[in-house]
């Protein structure tokens, strides 16, 4: 936020590259205790690039093994090197520090199973790898979303700011307030509806059975679309409108909103994505509006690893009195 302070009324910012930034150094902070601010810009692009490779392996029935240097090998090695840099430098800190702080590095450094067994220093980094990748580069694409979604919808930005302008008074907002941003939930909800960071989310079958009427043979692919289920007129009104509002008034069925998948392999970080995605959202609309630069309008989607602004989004600012 200070950034966009000190950049001003009528500056045009990138919030693509702005949201991937800020929710790292909320995993950073929260989850590790440690700043990530100068790291941010190499760890987004390997956080991208080793998702882009470990999801393409996902989606295809055979994958080249992982020694052998093909193009995407290379590409997710060089990015597990910047992401292991990073957790060695973390981990180095907290070992220097000698100090308990209650986090979840913290957790994973004293965790032990029932015969006292720690976790070795592979699993410790393998676990904080999949938090800093899964716990930014996704929230960060649905709150990139929901700017495009509210720069497009002057009204419905103004129903927010509404909201913050009752709850947001003289003292930073905290987790406390959580409860209270009814809208400010639903305008995330919205944009995870439309632009569901996991658009595509496989699994392959341990056992054959029938799905749907169909037999599906074990060793399957099966690969579900929230993209079309959040989009199917049969389970929306006005599917392809933005409407907050459906997730504050309507009945919603659970099983046709599935932006975090469903089940015992449900993203584990769900809780901790919607705490940091909405309260990031409600602490930057409360001090600024967002609106397109030169007539643009809500970009064409580029759908990678997660469906992300083909050409990045660029909002100006305007800061609120």
């Amino acid at each position: 936020m200070a950034d966009w302070e000190r950049a001003g009324t009528g500056a045009v910012i990138d919030i693509d590259a702005a949201m991937m930034h800020a929710t790292l150094e909320v995993v950073g902070h929260a989850l590790f205790g440690s700043d990530l601010s100068h790291d941010a810009a190499a760890l987004a692009d390997a956080t991208l690039d080793a998702l882009d490779v470990v999801i393409a392996r996902a989606r295809v029935p055979i994958a080249p093994p992982g020694w052998i240097p093909t193009p995407a090998n290379r590409r997710l090695a060089a990015a597990n090197r910047v992401l292991d840099g990073a957790v060695q430098r973390m981990l180095a800190e907290r070992v220097r520090a000698r100090v308990r702080t209650h986090d979840m590095l913290d957790m994973l450094m004293a965790v032990r199973d029932q015969d006292g067994v720690g976790l070795s220093d592979e699993e410790i980094r393998n676990q904080m790898v999949t938090f800093i990748v899964a716990g930014h580069e996704t929230v960060a694409s649905a709150l990139t979303w929901a700017w495009a979604l509210l720069a497009a919808h002057p009204h419905e930005q103004a129903a927010l700011h509404a909201e913050l302008s009752e709850i947001v008074r003289d003292s930073p907002l905290t987790i406390a307030d959580y409860p209270l941003l009814v809208r400010t939930r639903a305008v995330f909800d919205e944009a995870l509806r439309l632009y569901p960071p996991a658009w595509l989310i496989t699994r392959k079958a341990i056992e054959g059975g029938e799905l749907g009427g169909r037999e599906v043979p074990a060793g399957s692919l099966v690969i579900m679309s929230p993209w079309l289920l959040h989009r199917h007129p049969s389970l929306w009104r006005a599917p392809e409108e933005f409407r907050p509002s459906r997730f504050i008034d309507d009945e919603i069925d659970r099983s046709s909103f599935l932006p975090f998948g469903a089940g015992p392999r449900m993203c584990i970080g769900r809780d901790f994505a919607y705490v940091e995605g909405v309260l990031l959202l409600a602490r930057l609309a409360s001090r600024f509006e967002v609106g397109y630069p030169g007539g643009a309008g809500v970009p064409a989607t580029d759908p990678l690893v997660t469906i992300r602004p083909a050409g990045g989004l660029r909002l100006r600012i305007t800061l609120r009195a």
